[in-house]
């Protein structure tokens, strides 16, 4: 493995992809032989579900069998095809989302509405989300309590929860001074 490491480093790629590419390939080998001619190595591929997990085999197996000189002409089609699959239910998944999902018009009209109503924190909070692109997931923000004078606003920005940490990222300190708001 350490030889194949190397010349995954050759190829110029990422230290995570290569990274990716070891774990990939340990984890097919506990159910597959990785020295299997073509015809086998695409039925076992076949095996993983359509999408990302397909195709991210698909291309650690390309990467491996071109390292051993194994012939891969097959793979490599096997794997265009299964980047054709993954497009497609994306685009699938993006259709479906873009029924519920409402437009920045709509999301503005909602503050908007959020403000004429006096409904200040939920319009500030739509105003930070919309201005300073987050989603509301990695969003934190202090807001004082009404009738209470603003110091300042705390807002905090989360790397997405990829492995079940969150670190914060950045950290702005912002006064709102607003005098429609107060």
């Amino acid at each position: 493995m350490e030889a194949y490491e190397s010349y995954l480093t050759e190829q110029g790629l990422a230290p995570t992809t290569i990274k990716n590419h070891l774990r990939n390939l340990r984890k097919y080998k506990e159910s597959f032989s990785i020295e299997a001619d073509e015809a086998r190595t695409i039925q076992d591929m076949s095996t993983y579900p359509v999408g990302s997990k397909r195709q991210t085999i698909a291309t650690t197996l390309s990467k491996y069998r071109t390292y051993k000189k194994y012939p891969n002409e097959q793979i490599v089609l096997f794997l265009k095809g299964a980047l054709l699959q993954t497009l497609a239910g994306n685009k699938i998944t993006s259709d479906a989302k873009s029924d519920v999902i409402p437009t920045v018009k709509e999301l503005k009209a909602k503050m908007d509405s959020y403000y004429d109503s006096r409904e200040y924190r939920s319009y500030v909070i739509m105003y930070l989300l919309l201005n300073l692109n987050v989603r509301n997931l990695d969003l934190d923000a202090i807001i004082p309590p009404p009738n209470q004078p603003i110091q300042t606003a705390t807002i905090y920005f989360y790397d997405p929860p990829a492995s079940n940490t969150y670190e914060i990222v950045t950290r702005r300190s912002t006064r709102t001074v607003n005098s429609s708001i107060r």
